[in-house]
C-alpha cells in the first residue's frame, strides 16, 4: 500500500528490512546464530553463577534424589563412581622432614610410625553422631552425598567418646540444612545459607537444627538456626564445604545429574512403555489351523 503513494519510501523500507535481517542472522559462530530454527532452543541470558543455580537448587536436589531412588541407571552410575574414588580409603605414609626439625632419620621414622598408628586408631571412629563410624565410611557418605546433591558439609566437633581417646571428630550435615533463615532472605551477603564477605569468600554458615523435610521442620523459624564461623580464632576450618566449582563466584554445588534429569526420566518412561507393550502383546494368542 505504501508503494502506491510513495514508491521511494516503500523501496527504502524493504532495503532496511533486508539489512536488519542480515545483521540479525550474521554471526561468526554457528552456535550464536539467531535464526528461527534455534531461537527458542536457547532461552538464555547473562547471569551470575548464583542467580542461575540458587533459585532452582532445591528442585534439582530433590529430583536428583528421586532418580537415585527409583531409576537403577542413575543409582548404579553414582555408586560406581563412588566405589572407584573411595576404594579402600586413605592410608597415610608419615615421614617427617627430619633435617628441618633437627631429628635423626631413625627418630623420624619412629615418629612417623607413631603418627600412622595414631591415625589408624582415630580413623576407626570419626563421626560425632555415630559410634564406630570409620573414616572410609565417612568418606563414602560425603562422596555419595556430593554425587546426589552436588556438595557436602562437614562440621568440626570436639566430643568425649569412650571408644577412642581422641576428641576431634566430624559431623556430616545434610546440604538441605544449610539455608538462609527466615527474615534474612534480602541480605546480599547471605547466599543460600552461606555468609560471604565483599570478595565472595565464605566466612560463615547458617545451619538449621533439624532438617526442613522433617515433620517438625515444616514450620522452621529463625530461632531454629545456628551460625557457625567458617574458621576459628586460630584459623582452623570449622566447616568443610566440598563441591565442584564450575564457575567463578559460585557459592553452592550443582548436582551432577542436573543436565541428565530429563534424559533419564525419558529413558525410564520409554522402558516402562516397552514393558507395558510387551505384556499386552503376550496376552494375544494366534492359532494356525
Amino acid at each position: 500500500m505504501l508503494g502506491v503513494f510513495s514508491p521511494r519510501m516503500a523501496a527504502e523500507r524493504k532495503f532496511y528490512r533486508l539489512k536488519a535481517r542480515e545483521v540479525e542472522n550474521l554471526s561468526r559462530y554457528l552456535g550464536a546464530e539467531r535464526t528461527r530454527f534455534n531461537r527458542n532452543e536457547f532461552p538464555v541470558m547473562t547471569d551470575s553463577a548464583d542467580s542461575a543455580l540458587l533459585p532452582d537448587l532445591d528442585t534439582l536436589r530433590n529430583r536428583s534424589r528421586h532418580l537415585v531412588r527409583n531409576y537403577p541407571l542413575a543409582k548404579g552410575t553414582l555408586r560406581t563412581i563412588a566405589v572407584n574414588e573411595v576404594g579402600f580409603g586413605m592410608r597415610p605414609k608419615c615421614m617427617p622432614d627430619y633435617e628441618r626439625i633437627g631429628f635423626s632419620k631413625a627418630r623420624a621414622v619412629e615418629l612417623g610410625r607413631i603418627m600412622e598408628r595414631g591415625y589408624k586408631r582415630w580413623s576407626q571412629s570419626v563421626s560425632y553422631t555415630e559410634d564406630n563410624f570409620s573414616m572410609i565410611r565417612l568418606w563414602w557418605l560425603t562422596k555419595i552425598t556430593q554425587l546426589q546433591t552436588g556438595e557436602y558439609f562437614l562440621l568440626r566437633r570436639m566430643a568425649d567418646r569412650p571408644e577412642t581417646p581422641y576428641r576431634f571428630c566430624w559431623q556430616c550435615i545434610d546440604p538441605d540444612r544449610i539455608k538462609t533463615p527466615p527474615g534474612l532472605e534480602m541480605e546480599e551477603t547471605i547466599r543460600n545459607g552461606i555468609k560471604v564477605d565483599s570478595t565472595g569468600r565464605a566466612i560463615g554458615y547458617w545451619i538449621a537444627n533439624r532438617h526442613p523435610g522433617d515433620p517438625k521442620g515444616m514450620s522452621i523459624s529463625k530461632s531454629d538456626f545456628v551460625y557457625v564461623d567458617a574458621r576459628d580464632k586460630q584459623g582452623r576450618l570449622n566447616v568443610i564445604h566440598g563441591f565442584e566449582k564450575t564457575r567463578p563466584e559460585q557459592s553452592r554445588g550443582e548436582p551432577p545429574l542436573a543436565p541428565l534429569i530429563k534424559i533419564i526420566t525419558d529413558i525410564g518412561g520409554y522402558m516402562d512403555a516397552e514393558w507395558v507393550a510387551a505384556r499386552i502383546a503376550s496376552c494375544f494368542a494366534i492359532f494356525i489351523k
